[in-house]
């Protein structure tokens, strides 16, 4: 886990040495930046009366993203990844915390200033493998069970409809025609037809409706907040399953270099089942939120 963080932490690095570009044609425009943005901490304890443990924490995230507009069209892509892992003193090696990896390319004929038909491109995945930690109860021993990798699951949503925008602060897209494919490549998640994909089989594919919405502001200075939210609605089960994802990220810019942040991410998903904290097993709702002190480095 910690050569995959310093690896990835590395071929991040790299793409800092861009500049943002804003380039100007006779017919088009191209903007084009990002961030990196990486956080450690440690804690280190020795005959510490009150308890505890030492443990070290880091975790590294990278966005990047391209934009083109004509007077006709509007064709925006981003990419955003993310992987971070925790090591505990008990424990040899580290545990993952934070996994994601997120592609979207969205591209809009203009009706007028505020209106576009648009079609949409939404890639999902993790890149590292993910567990799910208990004790066997007759030696107490740590059980691993592996719950997730790389395009275990992903997904792919293709969609065509129409959206609104509102200046850089708010848009909405509404997609009739909305499909939806869910990969499931390990064998073993396979098996157990995780992730809602039939037993044995690795994709699935759901015609539905969707919609997609995003804000971002600024509240006062160096401080900005955004959040996105995406339902789709499968329509075999249009009124009675919705797959929701929502996440919020308030940044703090405290200076060039060094910048704090509170995220949260929701999810609901028919199709994925976690233990719920009565101990069963079913959908239920996902909930994370993070609080971050870190290096960043726009470009």
């Amino acid at each position: 886990m910690l050569k995959k963080l310093v690896l990835i932490t590395f071929l991040i690095s790299s793409f800092t040495s861009y500049a943002q570009v804003t380039t100007n044609t006779q017919d088009s425009i191209w903007t084009r930046g990002g961030s990196f943005n990486i956080n450690f901490s440690q804690v280190n304890l020795s005959n510490w009366a009150g308890g505890g443990q030492s443990s070290i924490a880091l975790s590294g995230l990278f966005s990047v993203f391209a934009n083109r507009e004509t007077k006709y069209s509007l064709w925006e892509n981003r990419l955003e990844t993310a992987l971070g892992g925790i090591r505990q003193e008990d424990i040899g090696e580290f545990r993952k915390t934070d996994d994601y990896f997120i592609l979207v390319s969205k591209y809009g004929r203009k009706i007028n200033e505020s209106f576009l038909f648009s079609g949409l491109m939404d890639f999902r995945t993790q890149l590292a493998k993910g567990f799910v930690y208990s004790n066997d109860p007759l030696t107490n021993e740590v059980i691993a069970t592996e719950v997730s990798e790389f395009m275990a699951p992903g997904y792919l949503l293709l969609s065509l409809g129409a959206t609104y925008k509102k200046g850089d602060v708010f848009t909405a897209t509404v997609s009739p025609l909305t499909g939806k494919s869910t990969f499931v490549l390990d064998d073993s998640l396979s098996a157990q037809g995780a992730y809602g994909v039939a037993v044995g089989e690795k994709f699935r594919f759901q015609g539905g409706a969707n919609l997609s919405l995003s804000f971002k502001k600024t509240l006062m200075e160096n401080v900005t907040f955004s959040t996105n939210a995406n339902f789709f609605a499968d329509y075999q089960n249009f009124m009675d399953e919705v797959d929701v994802n929502w996440d919020a990220l308030l940044l703090f810019k405290i200076n060039k270099f060094l910048s704090s942040s509170i995220s949260a991410q929701a999810i609901y998903d028919d199709d994925i089942n976690v233990t719920r904290e009565d101990g069963t097993l079913g959908p239920a709702l996902q909930f994370k939120t993070a609080i971050q002190v870190g290096l960043t480095l726009s470009f």
